[in-house]
């Protein structure tokens, strides 16, 4: 039998066993090449819980970024301003550090920055150090599922705190009756159930650890059949216990991490350039680098394209805006950029190419420095039109001053934009990340107003960094084109309809007896299809439309689609009798109405032919 058995042997990343005798003496050791450095080292072969079994003792040596991301900052702020904010960043009752929070302002703060704390921070609001505290534990899915909407309501006033037993009153009043942390647990296993501090000390590991529920079952009987409260409260507690099993925080985590993202937000809203500058110097990621620039142009710093004389290997700080390095050039290795330093100050582009090996600066990476504007301060006549080689060679496109084209003038300046709860929305953003699935594409877009997660056909041709205008809301793309090369694409004559209104080129039939969408009959334009099966193995449809006023959705469910699948298709006019779907489940703002029968949706031109319609008798000379 192989079910059961230890499937492969791995080394923990950051994890150290400490013990007072040899460590061969206390279980068997044996060696394993670091596959970075190709040393060998000594580790246990034990798993953690036989290694704790023996004796030893484990820690996990957690490495955060974010403590590189702090002190470079900090230093950074004090040799360019001469000002040590070490005590101001801690001093933990800054009002404008928590209305940030509440207003979502959290792009490159510790912890805050992932979309799960942000609706936490929305829904429960932050007024002090504590709430933060409380937060960081909350987040975690065992809190949250279990104790997250009482807290809330408890804490908007919409609730009063309750408690299983007024021996535990005081344990859980910070917390308005709930168990958010781990030392909360413990001590109701102690004061409720009469646990000793031992055996409540396991209970933590389970739940700490993420350990098999399964375990939780030895203290099960002993808690329900306590003296203090009946077997049905104990019963509910229980059920609690075993939820928060999937985590939960103990308070010291909880305070040092809230202490990680009160001072990143307290650098962020007082010192934003040295802190974006920190974000950016600490990270080599392309699409943590994307996110950091947008944000950075969101707060309204300058960002400069990289110079040959001024720029260093990484992104540095130039008076009050922040400058591309040249490690940021597409090919620009380590070779080259140890020439160019060895070599500077150029005084012209001719002195350049003179002075730097062509071995080194190649010329493929001239060209490169040339497209982006490095040796415009030297007065360089260039070809090149910079802003079109941002997005390929420095993976960002620096926004430029400077009139909008069409597209920007048609729909305005992005504000904001949510994953599930949106009507349809323009975004001129990067495509941040992309995963495809044997079902669909998952896209993620980064635009200055955040980022937002969308899903296409597995076919939609979009990779990493493009650059493009997208059309996105119920959770889909619906159109997208290059944001540099949209005209005459289906998304730009989509747009170029609906700033028209009404005065498109079916608007006669206005006159013939269809409406817009809450009419009897609608005259319906269909710019996008999104075709699915459903858990049943059945195909069913939804369509995008537009009726000359608004944009609304229209469900087409598998019997019915079945004999309509190869009538409706993108690009094209109907007409159309549609019901409202009034009971819509999904958190959307915008309208779904479903179509009753096959006879409910015609094409424009069989509805001419069948009611021997001619435009001239309808359009006014």
């Amino acid at each position: 039998m192989l079910e059961g058995r230890i499937r492969n042997a791995g080394v923990h990343a950051a994890g150290m066993v400490v013990s007072s005798l040899p460590l061969s003496e206390v279980c068997p050791v044996e060696t394993r090449k670091d596959s970075a450095t190709g040393e060998r080292s000594v580790v246990t072969a034990f798993d953690m819980e036989d290694a704790e079994a023996v004796g030893l003792i484990k820690i996990d040596i957690l490495g955060l970024k974010t403590v590189s991301v702090i002190k470079d900052c900090i230093n950074k702020i004090k040799e360019t301003r001469g000002i040590d904010t070490r005590k101001a960043s801690l001093t933990l009752d800054d009002p404008l550090i928590f209305e940030n929070f509440n207003s979502g302002n959290t792009v490159g703060v510790f912890q805050a920055d992932a979309a799960a704390y942000r609706n936490l921070i929305e829904r429960m609001g932050i007024d002090n150090f504590n709430d933060l505290v409380v937060s960081n534990a909350l987040v975690r899915p065992g809190a949250l599922l279990s104790q997250g909407q009482k807290y809330i309501d408890c804490k908007k006033g919409n609730a009063k705190p309750s408690y299983p037993h007024e021996v535990v009153k005081e344990v859980l009043a910070e917390t308005y009756g709930t168990v958010i942390f781990q030392e909360q647990l413990m001590q109701m296993a102690v004061l409720i159930a009469g646990f000793t501090w031992a055996e409540a000390d396991k209970l933590r590991k389970i739940i700490g650890k993420k350990r098999d529920v399964a375990g939780f079952d030895e203290f099960k009987e002993k808690f329900i059949n306590n003296p203090y409260i009946t077997k049905t409260a104990a019963k509910k507690i229980w059920s609690e216990f075993e939820l928060a099993a999937l985590y939960m925080f103990n308070k010291s985590h909880a305070v040092s991490y809230s202490m990680l993202s009160y001072q990143t937000m307290w650098l962020k809203i007082h010192y934003p350039v040295e802190f974006v500058w920190a974000l950016l110097y600490n990270e080599t990621a392309t699409d943590k680098i994307t996110a950091y620039l947008m944000e950075a142009q969101r707060m309204g710093i300058t960002i400069l394209p990289p110079d040959i004389n001024i720029s260093g290997e990484l992104f540095t700080i130039d008076r009050d805006a922040i400058r591309f390095g040249l490690s940021n050039v597409a090919s620009c290795g380590k070779a080259a950029i140890e020439e160019i330093f060895a070599k500077r100050p150029f005084n012209s582009y001719e002195e350049f190419t003179n002075k730097c090996r062509k071995t080194a600066v190649k010329s493929t990476l001239r060209e490169n420095f040339d497209k982006v504007g490095a040796f415009s301060e030297i007065g360089h006549a260039s070809q090149y039109d910079h802003e079109k080689y941002y997005l390929p060679i420095l993976g960002f496109s620096l926004k430029q001053t400077g009139g909008a084209n069409e597209i920007d003038t048609l729909v305005g300046e992005i504000v904001d934009f949510h994953e599930t709860n949106s009507p349809l929305t323009l975004v001129k953003a990067v495509v941040r990340s992309t995963k495809k699935t044997p079902q669909y594409l998952r896209i993620e877009f980064e635009d200055h107003s955040g980022s937002t997660t969308v899903f296409a056909e597995r076919n939609t041709e979009l990779a990493t960094r493009d650059f493009v205008y997208a059309l996105i809301g119920d959770r889909t793309l619906h159109a997208f084109c290059d944001a540099y090369e949209y005209h005459g694409t289906p998304l730009y004559n989509l747009m170029m309809k609906i700033s028209k209104g009404k005065q498109h080129e079916q608007e006669w039939l206005y006159n013939t007896g269809l409406g817009l969408v809450n009419d009897e009959k609608t005259l319906m334009y269909v710019f996008h299809q999104r075709t699915f099966t459903t858990s049943k193995g059945t195909d069913m449809s939804n369509l995008y439309c537009w009726d000359g006023d608004s944009i609304f959705k229209v469900v087409i469910f598998p019997v019915i689609f079945k004999k309509l699948r190869h009538v409706v298709s993108v690009g094209n006019w109907y007409a159309v009798r549609l019901n409202k779907i009034e009971d819509q489940k999904t958190l959307t703002r915008l309208d779904s109405y479903k179509i009753e029968n096959e006879n409910g949706i015609i094409s424009i031109d069989n509805y001419i032919e069948r009611k021997s319609l001619k435009k001239e008798d309808y359009v006014k000379v």
